[in-house]
């Protein structure tokens, strides 16, 4: 027991870091691995998925490819897992397992579902995990012989990728409600809070607009967002900001209009106006 919860917490820790790093030095993230696509989603027609991943760095580098069960927090955080009632983790199998690669190389990842008969319908998700074996990673220069390359600091990249399975007949419905808008005591920008709700056997994905009214103009402060609601949620929190700039001078109303995947011809699922403070 106390050998397993010592490796539970070492790994913990590990990510941890992990995370951090990328979080605090998105720019050195985004000039390492180049994925695409962002999500894969696979269907009972569509059982096979492909993922590019380019090495944008100056060096080569090697990666372990894994898949972790990650769900999400009433808070709209993501957070691992052992298990889960919703994970594809069973139902997937991919190729290859280990890549390095140059600069500049690419590799492909190919995904593939394998649903049972027994699996009742609805989404079921898990993540792809690109973890960076840092202490394969060598740079140029000279080494403390004064001969070779010298190894660099273990620090190692990680990235997750959704990978979404749907079978059958999948159904999401979307609400959005406690809707809150609230200008920063310093004047320089607007902040919108609120709780989005789904019911149904599928992932939500709720994409929001922003319109602000009331000066004979309409302006669109920010670009419409995109906010997912995992199938293990019932509603989870989701808040933006956007400037005060010209555009939004002498507005009077802020516009809120949520739409789904399948609202986008039909019109918003929900629209609330508000004052804007």
């Amino acid at each position: 027991m106390k050998t397993s919860l010592r490796k539970h917490l070492t790994k913990t820790l590990f990510l941890t870091l992990i995370v951090l790093i990328v979080i605090n030095a998105p720019v050195m993230a985004a000039e390492i691995l180049f994925v695409s696509p962002t999500r894969v989603h696979l269907n009972d027609k569509h059982k096979v998925g492909v993922m590019n991943v380019t090495n944008t760095s100056d060096i080569t580098r090697h990666y372990t490819i894994s898949m972790e069960n990650i769900i999400m927090t009433p808070e709209g955080v993501t957070s691992e897992v052992e298990n889960f009632e919703y994970s594809a983790k069973r139902m997937l199998r991919f190729v290859p397992r280990s890549v390095t690669l140059a600069p500049g190389e690419r590799q492909t990842i190919r995904i593939q579902s394998r649903i049972g008969p027994d699996v009742p319908e609805g989404d079921y998700h898990v993540h792809i995990h690109f973890l960076e074996d840092a202490t394969k990673r060598e740079k140029p220069g000279v080494g403390a012989d004064g001969k070779g390359a010298a190894i660099m600091a273990p620090l190692s990249y990680s990235t997750l990728i959704p990978i979404i399975v749907s079978h059958g007949t999948v159904t999401a419905n979307l609400d959005m409600t406690d809707v809150k808008v609230q200008k920063a005591a310093d004047g320089q920008k607007y902040s919108v809070s609120m709780m989005l709700h789904r019911s149904g056997n599928g992932q939500g994905t709720a994409h929001i607009e922003t319109i602000l009214t009331g000066s004979g103009k309409d302006s669109v402060p920010t670009p419409r967002r995109t906010a997912y609601i995992y199938r293990e949620l019932d509603a989870r929190k989701y808040a933006y900001e956007f400037p005060v700039s010209e555009a939004t001078q002498g507005q009077k109303t802020i516009k809120i209009r949520l739409f789904d995947n399948a609202s986008e011809k039909a019109g918003p699922v929900k629209e609330i106006d508000l004052p804007l403070p």
